[in-house]
């Protein structure tokens, strides 16, 4: 069971990672485009 949760919990940071990578990328687009304009 231990194992179990310890994989999920790497799988949520792992995610969460992700998640704010792209959130990140997203939010710079905006910026660039603030510029641009």
């Amino acid at each position: 069971f231990k194992n179990l949760l310890i994989r999920y919990e790497t799988n949520a940071k792992h995610w969460l990672g992700l998640h704010y990578f792209a959130f990140a990328i997203i939010i710079l687009r905006k910026k660039y485009q603030l510029h641009k304009h």
